[in-house]
Formats: C-alpha cells, structure tokens, sequence
C-alpha cells in the first residue's frame, strides 16, 4: 500500500503544524487534558510517498502519547522538510525498526529561518510534559536525508537520521544512514546507542548536546564524517557523565569541506555558555584521516577523561 502526499493537497508550510495539510498519518492518543492515551497502536508494511514539492513542511506520521507503539517495515521518502516519523511520550514495549527512509530534502531558502529534516524524531513535542522511556529504535535505514544548493550555503545541513530531542532510557542501534546531516542527534538521557553504522556524515556521525547526559554511545562505526566523528556540546543545558567506547571512526574531513575550521575524531566544543563536562572518552579507534586536525579537540569543559584511544599516525590532542 503507499499513501500519496501530493503536493496540491499537502500545502503546508507552517513549522510545527500538524493538520489535513501537513500530516499524513496521526495515530496519537489524547494530546490534551485528559491525556488519555492511546494503547497497541501497530502501523506496519506501507509505504509513505510525497511529491518532492520544495517550500513544503510536511510530516509523514506522528505517534504522540501511546502505550505499546509498534513503527515496522515502513517506508517514507520525498518529504522536502519535516519530519518522516515522529513519536512523542511513548511508553511500554515500544519500537520503531525495519523502517527505510530516504530521498528526503530540499535545495532551497524559501522557508524564512533554518530548515530542518529528520528520518525519525523522539520527544520533540512531549505530551503532558511526559517523556518516551524504554523506546526501541532500531535496524532501520536512512540514505539521502540532505539538504542542498543553496539551502546547504546558507544554513548548512540540519538533517538527522535520528533525533532524541529528549526521552529516558531510550535504545538507538544497529541503524545505517548515509548521506544525511548527522547520524545519531541526542539530548536525551540514560540512552544507549550502539552498533550503528553512520556513513558520510556530512557534519558529525553522532552529536550528544543540549544537556545529553548519562548515555552509553559504543560499538558504532562512523566512516567518513564531515567535521567531527563525534561531538560533545552543551549548549542549552549541560551535557555531562557520558561514556563513549569502542567505536571506529575512519577518514574524518576526507572532502576537505572542513578544512577552514577545526575538525577532529571528538570535538569537544563550548556552545550557549554551557559546556560538556565530566564525560568519558575511552577505548575508541581513530584510522585514517588525511585531512584531520585532531584525534581529539577539547576547546570547553572540565574533567573530559581520555584514555586508552588507538590513533593511527595523530598525535595532536588539543585542550
């Protein structure tokens, strides 16, 4: 089965707005007062077409306040802007996996501030204030989720394959992307993110900011990322006691597109006037990287530990 979004009918372009003109699929639970929540809601096997129509903000499904939420074997692509899965205050025995989410983007400005496309978002739209805790998200795909042209000159690329805007707990691996803005976005806590192959990144293959704290990033291999293999950043809030282990990180900045700003296998960078502190960085393996500044690149923070990292031919470390 595929559900058509065309682009007469799915005329949105309003950020954050989910009605008849922007959403193709809403399987949500009360999203006000009295919050009754929505129970076993399985949406499997279809696929989700829209015209590739620029100056569109569309959003493919939203799951928002629901107990026992099943995302499986879903494929969405043409989506210019927005979000293709969007899940929100999910509880129980949660997942999203097996799902394909591709040729998704756009090349142009006409949005009025900074365009945002992402394969599967978490929490970004909390119901009641309540978070997603436990959520399974895993064995999907994400392949060409970029932005272009003039879009990517003026406001770089914020795309993510996934996006833990915020949520407990939550279990993020054994996912592939290629060619999107970041692989693995996080400011949730308590996560673990494992086994994931992120590839030509065209920023950073996972990015732990915005007060990311107490999570478990290990066993992912991130091959040919941008500026960073992986970074850590406060920003909003501060990010802190996260340990990073035994992942691979190959080719860092091989374009050279980052050759003009400091790019590293860990970056480590100040942002918002919080920092990333007390975090763990151990066991990794850095290869390759003709073009890469740093192993390591600290510019913020306090009490970051570093040990036990393989480096092929870099000895840089900057703090």
């Amino acid at each position: 089965t595929t559900l058509y979004m065309p682009a007469a009918s799915y005329t949105n372009t309003t950020w954050n707005t989910r009605n008849p003109t922007s959403l193709a699929i809403d399987a949500s639970g009360m999203l006000t007062v009295p919050y009754t929540q929505a129970i076993n809601i399985k949406l499997c096997d279809f696929t989700i077409q829209s015209d590739n129509s620029d100056g569109r903000v569309l959003y493919g499904i939203r799951a928002s306040n629901v107990v026992s939420l099943e995302i499986s074997n879903i494929e969405v692509f043409g989506i210019p802007v927005g979000n293709a899965v969007e899940i929100n205050t999910i509880l129980g025995n949660s997942s999203v996996h097996h799902c394909h989410i591709h040729d998704c983007g756009t090349a142009v400005t006409s949005y009025g501030t900074q365009p945002q496309m992402t394969g599967v978002e978490i929490d970004n739209n909390k119901v009641n204030g309540q978070y997603s805790r436990g959520t399974d998200i895993h064995d999907n795909s994400f392949t060409d989720v970029m932005f272009t042209g003039a879009v990517l000159a003026g406001y770089g690329c914020q795309t993510d394959a996934i996006n833990a805007a915020d949520g407990l707990s939550l279990r993020i691996h054994d996912n592939y992307a290629r060619y999107v803005g970041e692989g693995i976005d996080v400011f949730a806590q308590d996560c673990n993110v494992h086994h994931n192959v992120l590839v030509d990144c065209y920023h950073a293959g996972v990015k732990l900011i915005h007060g990311a704290s107490r999570n478990n990033v290990h066993g992912n291999t991130i091959l040919r990322p941008g500026r960073a293999g992986i970074v850590l950043e406060g920003r909003s809030a501060e990010t802190r006691d996260n340990i990073v282990h035994d992942n691979i990180i190959h080719d860092v900045n091989i374009s050279g597109v980052w050759n003009s700003v400091s790019n590293a296998a860990f970056l480590v960078v100040s942002g918002g006037g919080t920092e990333a502190n007390d975090n763990t960085i151990r066991g990794n393996k850095v290869t390759g990287g003709t073009n890469m500044d740093y192993v390591v690149r600290n510019e913020a923070g306090a009490n970051n530990r570093y040990y036990d990292n393989e480096a092929e031919s870099f000895l840089l470390l900057y703090s």
